[in-house]
């Protein structure tokens, strides 16, 4: 029962829409009717400048870590600052960050189109394990730096995190979990993944792309 508690706590929290929410707000725009039409931190830089991009990023990140660490909280288990009472491990902030991902990838009210879930998993590694965070988080900047696809670096990071939970030896359900988590991102990417294969994907800078003349 905890597992569909966490993961609908998770995607409660996940339909907080922010590139969506600040694009009305503050800039009258449906952001996912610019630029590449994602409801995410990069298309949010684009679209709507650094600023606004930057705040997306943290409020999903911060989402992102709130949800994994409620369910922790709440079911006495484990994580980076709670100690794990309950005997559950990891287990109950992963399905809550399962939920964010979904949520924030396939909200109901936005017709389920929504972002990728990158920054919110960023947020969720953070609190499970400083080893598989700060190398997951190296190789994504490593990559993103090399290539200038924040694409292949979300990728990267998504891919890495179930990778270095086998090899720390973490539970399989917890591993399990992080797949699922990956396949989703994954999924969300597909359109990347093609133009990544055929060099078409866009490089990635911080300033408005003047392209998008509705932004």
């Amino acid at each position: 029962m905890f597992r569909l508690i966490c993961l609908c706590l998770g995607y409660a929290l996940g339909c907080f829409q922010f590139a969506y929410i600040l694009g009305r707000a503050f800039y009258k725009i449906d952001i996912r009717e610019h630029g590449s039409g994602n409801a995410g931190a990069t298309n949010a830089v684009r679209t709507m400048g650094a600023r606004a991009g930057l705040a997306v990023f943290f409020l999903d990140l911060l989402k992102g870590a709130a949800g994994f660490l409620l369910a922790s909280f709440i079911f006495k288990s484990g994580s980076a600052v709670t100690a794990d009472i309950s005997g559950l491990g990891l287990l109950p902030g992963l399905y809550a960050a399962a939920g964010v991902v979904l949520g924030h990838c396939f909200p109901f009210y936005m017709g389920f189109r929504g972002g990728k879930g990158i920054a919110a998993c960023a947020g969720v590694i953070m609190f499970t394990d400083w080893r598989v965070a700060l190398t997951a988080y190296a190789l994504t900047l490593l990559v993103i730096a090399v290539t200038r696809y924040v694409s292949a670096g979300s990728l990267c990071l998504t891919l890495a995190v179930p990778a270095l939970m086998i090899i720390w030896g973490y539970p399989a359900e917890c591993t399990a979990v992080a797949l699922v988590i990956t396949a989703v991102a994954w999924f969300r990417h597909r359109g990347n993944i093609s133009r990544l294969l055929k060099g078409e994907e866009r490089k990635f800078n911080f300033r408005k792309d003047k392209r998008d003349k509705n932004g």
